[in-house]
């Protein structure tokens, strides 16, 4: 009966969350203890590595480097950039770079994961 309740108990510990992964020492995590560090208003877009509240509007020939960032943790993976219209920029589809080639109001769409920001701008002319 002792040694019922003492395997009882190790099998139980075991089931906590947490898995060791094989003899690799790997330990799998199936989330449950995680908070999620995009949760309310803590994810923003980062321009050339400011804010994009504090950038203020491109003008015509601007470059920007744009990321998205969670709570100081810049987030990477598959995503999507893109301007609406689609022709005040013109997105490098290898990196985050954009360079805007056309006056007017546009609306920034940036997806990372599952995870969405927009920001409505205004390009203004070349200076």
């Amino acid at each position: 009966m002792t040694s019922f309740l003492i395997l009882a108990t190790l099998l139980s510990l075991g089931c906590a969350g947490k898995d060791t992964a094989g003899d690799s020492g790997l330990t799998v995590d199936d989330g449950s203890e995680l908070d999620d560090i995009c949760a309310g208003d803590k994810k923003t877009v980062r321009v050339n590595g400011e804010d994009i509240s504090e950038v203020g509007d491109p003008r015509v020939g601007d470059e920007w480097n744009i990321l998205m960032v969670c709570d100081g943790t810049i987030m990477m993976g598959a995503y999507i950039l893109r301007f609406t219209p689609p022709d005040v920029a013109v997105v490098d589809s290898m990196t985050n770079d954009v360079v805007f080639v056309q006056e007017g109001s546009a609306t920034l769409l940036l997806q990372v994961g599952n995870r969405k920001l927009t920001h409505v701008l205004t390009v203004l002319p070349a200076s």
